[in-house]
C-alpha cells in the first residue's frame, strides 16, 4: 500500500482478521487495520458482519428513519437490504459490480421520465458509491399463471405497457452505460507523475 501511495498507483485491498468472538485469544494479535491504513488510502472500512449493514445506512443517511432491516444475501453481484418493506438498498460486491451499478443508475434516471411503468429511483447514494437505495415499488411479481388468469383486455394492456417500456429502454443512448477511463488508468497519467514521484521512490527503495 505504501509503494502504491508513493507511486500514485491504484490498488484495492481486501484484508481479513482472525475470529474475534470464537477465538480463545479474544482480541490478542488483532490489528486495527482501518486506523493503520487510513493515512495511506482514500477509503477504509471494516464490515465485520452483515448485521452491521443497517448501521452503515444510518451513518450515510442519518435522516432516514427505519425500524427493521431484512438482508437478502443471495445475489451474485449485490447484497440487498430491505428497510421496513419501504426502502431497498443494494451493496455492490467488488469493483465490477460498482461500475455496473453506476451505469444502471444512469440508465434508470434517464428512463424514469419516459417509462410507462415505475422504475427504481435511486434517491439515496452513499458518498463513496458503494451502496444506494430507492423506495420500494409496490406490487406483486407477474408470473405466467397470474397473467394467464387475467381477462384478455387486461392482458392486452399489460402487453402494450411492456412494449412501450421496451421501446423507451432501447431508445436510450448506449453511452449511458459507458464510462470514460479514469485518469489513473491512463498511461499518460503515470508519465506525467513520474518525474515528481521518482525522488520519493528512490529514497524509499534504495539500490
Amino acid at each position: 500500500a505504501a509503494y502504491a501511495q508513493l507511486g500514485g498507483m491504484p490498488m484495492m485491498m481486501v484484508t481479513g482478521q482472525k475470529p474475534i468472538k470464537s477465538s480463545k485469544q479474544g482480541r490478542f494479535q488483532i490489528l486495527d487495520v482501518v486506523a493503520m491504513m487510513g493515512p495511506l488510502t482514500k477509503y477504509t472500512h471494516q464490515l465485520a458482519s452483515a448485521d452491521n449493514i443497517p448501521s452503515r445506512i444510518r451513518e450515510a443517511f442519518p435522516d432516514l428513519a427505519f425500524a427493521h432491516a431484512r438482508l437478502d444475501d443471495d445475489g451474485e453481484d449485490h447484497a440487498v437490504v430491505m428497510l421496513d418493506d419501504a426502502w431497498v438498498f443494494r451493496f455492490a460486491r467488488g469493483a465490477s459490480a460498482l461500475a455496473y451499478a453506476a451505469g444502471e443508475r444512469r440508465v434508470l434516471a434517464a428512463l424514469a421520465p419516459v417509462s410507462p411503468i415505475a422504475v427504481p429511483d435511486y434517491s439515496r447514494v452513499a458518498a463513496d458509491g458503494t451502496f444506494a437505495g430507492y423506495r420500494m415499488i409496490l406490487g406483486e411479481p407477474m408470473r405466467a399463471d397470474r397473467f394467464a388468469a387475467l381477462p384478455a383486455a387486461a392482458q392486452g394492456r399489460i402487453a402494450d405497457q411492456f412494449g412501450a417500456f421496451a421501446a423507451a429502454l432501447h431508445a436510450l443512448s448506449p453511452s449511458l452505460l459507458s464510462q470514460p477511463a479514469p485518469q489513473w488508468k491512463l498511461p499518460s497519467h503515470y508519465a506525467r507523475r513520474h518525474p515528481s514521484r521518482r525522488p520519493a521512490l528512490a529514497a524509499a527503495f534504495p539500490p
